[in-house]
């Protein structure tokens, strides 16, 4: 149980930055499973208005953010005693529709907790603003936007940069094709040039890989070997990890001694005999 959650939105604090690179590509770049870092950042990505590329860009540029020199954004006075006053039973409550609205809109799925807390947090805090004349902005409007936004991160950005597991075993097998042996119709098609480690048997759509040389890769990768064993025996991929024979039914093997593998049940095979085949 992750004893935090419970406190997760009233002990956390939110953070702003701008930058000229992708912050989800960077994620990848340093980690092959960003699934938990993408969970805990929303990235914007901030358009140059038409408006701005006009004979009035300058000008209007300048009456937006010329203010801003001058207003260091010192609304505590106001907005402190506008929470006192609310209570924190009444704050409570409209943080929590707020949050209740975001699930409605964007989803209810756990993983999305930081979504919610941001955006509840957020508009319940605009919301307070707005009431107490601090500020003058339409926050059904930004609301509005923003879940329009996010959707489309989610839709469109981010699930591109979840983890493929099935493409992990194509991946490690095309770059193991010298290392594997390969089984058709009960004889040897493709011999292994170097140390094997994995052996693929076409009649009965069997994988077996080497734990140890894929948990290599994983590692490489920064990918959980139980995120992936997981995944992989809910899609029903992964039937098995136990020990075996790599080696099984090669006669000229220089060794057949046993090994911890993991057992596939695949139809990746006939995309590996073409590569075997193309090899021979």
């Amino acid at each position: 149980v992750n004893a935090e959650r419970e406190h997760e939105l009233k002990s956390s604090l939110i953070a702003i930055y701008t930058t000229n690179h992708s912050i989800y590509q960077r994620f990848v770049t340093d980690k092959g499973s960003p699934e938990g870092e993408t969970a805990r950042v929303i990235e914007f990505n901030v358009l140059k208005p038409e408006i701005f590329m006009s004979e009035q860009g300058g000008k209007l540029g300048r009456q937006i953010f010329d203010p801003l020199r001058t207003n260091y954004g010192h609304a505590g006075r106001m907005y402190v005693p506008a929470l006192y006053k609310l209570g924190d039973s009444a704050l409570s409550d409209l943080t929590a529709e707020w949050g209740e609205r975001f699930s409605r809109d964007f989803g209810g799925d756990s993983a999305y907790r930081f979504y919610e807390n941001f955006v509840a947090a957020s508009f319940a805090g605009g919301q307070i603003a707005v009431r107490n004349d601090i500020i003058g902005l339409d926050i059904e409007r930004i609301y509005d936007n923003t879940i329009m936004e996010m959707i489309r991160i989610r839709d469109r950005v981010t699930k591109d940069y979840k983890v493929d597991y099935s493409n992990l075993l194509s991946e490690f097998l095309n770059a193991n094709i010298g290392n594997t042996l390969v089984i058709k119709d009960h004889k040897v098609v493709h011999e292994p040039r170097n140390a094997l480690v994995a052996r693929c048997c076409s009649d009965e759509s069997l994988i077996q890989v080497s734990k140890a040389q894929f948990d290599d890769m994983l590692n490489k990768k920064s990918i959980s070997t139980s995120e992936f064993e997981a995944a992989m025996k809910k899609s029903g991929t992964l039937i098995d990890i136990k020990v075996g024979r790599l080696a099984k039914g090669w006669k000229s093997a220089p060794s057949n001694s046993p090994a911890r593998l993991y057992w596939f049940r695949s139809t990746l095979t006939p995309d590996i005999l073409d590569v075997a085949d193309a090899n021979t």
